[in-house]
């Protein structure tokens, strides 16, 4: 995953904002260990977060979620939570 702060991605950034590009973000999980598990990718969190926060201090994004039962269950309450304070 390249970072939001490297000038390639600044550049293509720029190049979007000249043509009414929009930027879209997604996040399925309000922790690092139910992002793992929902994701299952070598990217940390964190990293995605910082990404998502960076992008929106310059430039308006949308978001999307996907909330999926696992083995039948729902996400549970503090997941949600933890989810909606980010």
């Amino acid at each position: 995953m390249r970072r939001v702060g490297q000038a390639d991605v600044k550049r293509g950034l720029e190049i979007m904002d000249a043509n009414n590009g929009e930027v879209w973000g997604k996040l399925d999980a309000g922790t690092q260990a139910y992002f793992k598990r929902v994701n299952r990718t070598h990217i940390f969190f964190d990293r995605i977060l910082k990404n998502l926060l960076e992008t929106a201090r310059t430039r308006p994004i949308a978001s999307k979620s996907l909330f999926m039962k696992i083995h039948g269950e729902r996400i549970s309450s503090a997941e949600l939570h933890a989810y909606s304070i980010i």
